[in-house]
């Protein structure tokens, strides 16, 4: 009895350990997680050196990716998969992912980083695209064969290459990805306005 109640004991505080690692709002170096759900802005979920399995942000939840470990792979690094839902949001400015989806009225801001795929379940309503790409001028869509835009290609602001492939869900009803898509060759600093400071938060 009493080697079965220090069993369930310390599996209780490897559950503790393992949530708190992300309780803080960061996924930070040497830290990697599985299965995370998000529903707050206040304060939203940074991941800053860490990496995660998959990361689901819901309701009115914000993610913000500056940076991830390396290389991408599931138990290795990076932020496998990102869904971001509802009315949620995601900045991925750094790091690698393999895939993003975004639903509903979800938006992200992609300005940095290894993102292999983008997917979504959406359709565009007055020319106003749920997905923003930060990048320099010179950009370039992907076709296929059938001459269908398939993909993104460019350089981010800092001058990092990067090749986003397409992923659409035509045949359930949404917008082909390209369609919202909102491409601006701006400078980077325009990114930052009406961040709130966030990105200048530290772990304490």
């Amino acid at each position: 009895m009493m080697k079965k109640l220090v069993l369930l004991l310390g599996i209780v505080s490897c559950m503790s350990v393992s949530w708190a690692g992300y309780s803080d709002g960061y996924i930070t170096t040497g830290e990697y997680e599985y299965g995370i759900r998000w529903y707050s802005n206040t304060p939203p979920l940074i991941v800053n050196g860490g990496g995660a399995d998959t990361i689901e942000i819901r309701d009115y939840g914000r993610l913000e990716v500056l940076s991830t470990s390396l290389p991408l792979g599931l138990d290795v690094g990076g932020v496998y998969d990102i869904l971001i839902d509802d009315q949620s949001s995601l900045l991925f400015a750094g790091g690698a992912t393999d895939l993003i989806n975004v639903y509903d009225h979800a938006r992200a801001v992609l300005s940095g980083g290894q993102i292999n795929d983008l997917r979504t379940f959406q359709k565009v309503v007055n020319n106003d695209p749920y997905v923003t790409i930060y990048c320099k001028t010179g950009w370039s869509w992907i076709y296929n064969t059938s001459g269908e835009i398939k993909g993104i290609t460019g350089l981010w602001n800092n001058g990092d290459g990067f090749s986003i492939n397409f992923l659409d869900q035509t045949s359930r009803g949404y917008d082909p990805v390209w369609k919202n898509v909102r491409v601006i060759p701006e400078p980077a600093s325009l990114l930052f306005v009406g961040l709130g400071g966030l990105l200048v938060r530290r772990k304490k």
